[in-house]
């Protein structure tokens, strides 16, 4: 079984947060024969084409879609299976009006079988999807199909395409291609090119990409695009990390982040806190070493804003009548007024299903009107789900590099350009979609220094962004300003300190 994070907000790499989601593979037996696990994969890819085939004849669009694509991009299958589903997932994609989806699996296809680019069974589907011709060549091939490239400004997405994380990076690529078509449609162009970071062959494949491929973007970790910057080529390429850190006191000099931090959420946090009226806060963590660190790390913030930590304590979420019992304890340290808690928040980082047991232990021992503060994690394990369990936690906020219903100039657009794409816009294909633009703004070729692509960075984070704003200060270290979220009514809306004050007033009054 595959597991696909479904991420609304950041911090994928924060906390691991995924539900599980059926592969492939489990999608087609479960209407077809078992076969042993030591059966031939092209066998299975056989019965899985004809699973899709089934799916695609009822009209079930969507179900064959999703077979279809995983078959084209699991690599343990022969290229002619995976030619048939990438050809057919094209179709439908094309049926459904999803064109930048297209280019990019388009785009993948070509990747896998660089050949391909010569049949007309290919040519037809790229212009179908808005694939420009190559003139020079009477309109009988692509443009971008060679290493040297088409000379025009280019991109590159260092994503998962195939994996537990495909759909994360499929998204990330989406996002990115709807910012390249938009800057087409304004008379600029960008190329993006993508390499999977899940295929053995992604540095080479980098290393193989034309010069002016400047800006590498993705979801590497530090010993990936140290391994790519040892390359040859590694003077041709400047490296934004789509992280939460960059290890060994590189960013700003090896590497730039294009993510928030563990920082970013907990500033986000106590700078809502202050605006709620919060001056006292109560830490209450998981029993492990995240939990521990987090702790620690969140006092050390709090502290250092001004603030203070009244309250501190562990539980073990494994054992509910322990969860209880540390519950009362933690309410009961340190200074009491009145009968009340001498701290009006708590940080609980947690995952929701766990932060939510430890609130409705602490509201029953004393702790109603608290303000609950949890990590980004919240809002990526209540995204796949109906918020039903949220009812009641109208005081519990999360931070997001996200906000849908935002109005600013650039989220409006990207979800208005999702829509024609019928697919809907997310933190993920904001993140691609922002990340183009930036790297169009930066103006960077392959002879920039570390201190002129910071320079470059100061001017071009004035740019309008379509997720929560990242700047970076003078050293090249980014942070993002991030939106606080809360649940009201069992869905999430931008929260707003005067109501939360207001709600704390009438619960303190009971």
């Amino acid at each position: 079984m595959n597991w696909v994070c479904v991420f609304a907000v950041a911090s994928l790499f924060f906390v691991s947060g995924c539900v599980p989601t059926p592969s492939w593979n489990d999608l087609w037996l479960s209407g077809s024969k078992k076969v042993s696990s030591d059966e031939n994969y092209d066998a299975r890819a056989a019965s899985g084409l004809k699973q899709a085939d089934r799916a695609l004849q009822q009209g079930k669009n969507d179900a064959a879609l999703r077979l279809y694509e995983n078959i084209a991009y699991d690599t343990r299958l022969s290229s002619s299976f995976r030619e048939q589903a990438y050809e057919k997932s094209a179709v439908i994609l094309l049926k459904m009006e999803r064109r930048n989806s297209a280019l990019a699996l388009l785009q993948s296809w070509k990747e896998m079988s660089p050949n391909v680019e010569d049949s007309k069974t290919w040519r037809l589907l790229w212009v179908e999807a808005g694939g420009r011709l190559d003139e020079k060549k009477q309109g009988n091939e692509i443009q971008e199909p060679s290493s040297e490239g088409t000379g025009m400004p280019c991109v590159v997405l260092a994503v998962p395409i195939t994996g537990s994380n495909a759909s994360v990076g499929k998204r990330v690529v989406l996002g990115a291609q709807t910012a390249a078509r938009r800057m087409s449609e304004m008379g600029r162009s960008m190329e993006v090119r993508v390499t999977d970071t899940n295929r053995a062959e992604w540095i080479q494949e980098l290393h193989a990409m034309p010069r002016q491929c400047v800006a590498v973007g993705g979801m590497m970790g530090t010993g990936d695009y140290r391994k790519a910057a040892s390359e040859s080529v590694a003077s041709a390429r400047k490296f934004f990390v789509f992280r939460p850190r960059i290890d060994g006191g590189e960013e700003g000099k090896n590497a730039w982040r294009f993510f928030n931090s563990s920082a970013d959420q907990y500033e986000a946090l106590l700078r809502f806190g202050s605006e709620a009226g919060v001056s006292a806060y109560g830490i209450f963590a998981p029993d492990t070493g995240y939990g521990r660190r987090q702790m620690q790390a969140f006092q050390s913030h709090a502290l250092s804003s001004g603030s203070s930590i009244a309250s501190y304590a562990t539980y073990d979420s494994r054992m509910s009548k322990e969860m209880a019992d540390s519950a009362r304890a933690f309410l009961q340290n340190g200074s009491v007024k009145k009968g009340r808690p001498a701290f009006q928040a708590v940080f609980l980082p947690d995952k929701w299903a766990n932060s939510a047991l430890a609130a409705q232990y602490l509201e029953y021992q004393g702790g109603s009107g608290l303000l609950f503060m949890g990590p980004a994690l919240w809002g990526q394990n209540l995204a796949s789900r109906k918020n039903s369990d949220a009812f009641g936690m109208d005081l519990a906020v999360f931070p997001s590099p996200w906000y849908s219903d935002s109005d600013a100039p650039e989220t409006v657009r990207l979800k208005q350009l999702m829509n024609t794409e019928k697919s809907g816009a997310d933190f993920w294909t904001a993140l691609g979609y922002d990340f183009v633009r930036f790297a169009d703004a930066l103006h960077l070729s392959a002879e920039s220094s570390s201190e002129s692509v910071t320079e470059a960075i100061m001017q071009a984070q004035k740019m309008n962004w379509s997720m929560a704003p990242i700047s970076w200060n003078r050293f090249g270290q980014a942070s993002q300003h991030m939106f606080i979220m809360r649940f009201e009514n069992g869905l999430v809306q931008l929260a707003n300190a005067a109501d939360i004050r207001e709600i704390q007033k009438a619960r303190r009054k009971k």
